[in-house]
């Protein structure tokens, strides 16, 4: 045995998710999952908004990707994959934690699960300066503490589910 594991077992480790901590309503979301899997195959990655999942990805299906319709919560499909979903046309009512779930496949089946806030900011007269600029629109990190206050009781609704 190394490291606790039985020999030629891969496991499931260094799981990580990145989602926009503000996006401008309107603009596309990017949320990647990025996770080691040692060796094992892919069993699943599955996206979801609070508690609801919106998107899943099993490579052994066809097609691999599949998405769960939810009010306002709109995928591109084309741009989602093994390792992030893409989301278009993103709308206020989007505000709230996203997890990822990554499962490897036979036999160890280990699944962990990350999560992260994201908040969708309207057009105000807030100063907002892009941190990042991947392709997609630009991310948006909040000049004052206008935006953190104001969803501030929002995402304290959301602190008793982060993982």
């Amino acid at each position: 045995m190394l490291n606790g594991l039985t020999p030629g077992a891969a496991a499931l480790r260094d799981v990580r998710i990145e989602v926009p901590e503000a996006v401008r309503r309107g603009d596309r979301a990017r949320l990647v999952c990025e996770y080691d899997l040692e060796g094992s195959p892919l069993y699943s990655l599955k996206w979801y908004r609070g508690d609801e999942e919106f998107y899943r990805y099993v490579p052994k299906e066809a097609p691999p990707s599949k998405v769960f319709p939810q009010p306002g919560v709109n995928v591109d499909v084309s741009q989602s994959t093994a390792r992030q979903v893409v989301l278009s046309d993103v709308q206020l009512e989007l505000t709230g934690i996203y997890k990822c779930e990554v499962s490897a496949d036979a036999p160890s089946f280990h699944t962990e699960i990350k999560a992260a806030t994201m908040v969708v900011v309207g057009e105000s007269p807030l100063s907002l300066s892009p941190i990042q600029d991947n392709g997609f629109a630009p991310q948006y990190r909040a000049m004052t503490g206008y935006v953190v206050a104001k969803f501030e009781n929002e995402i304290d609704k959301f602190h008793d589910v982060l993982i």
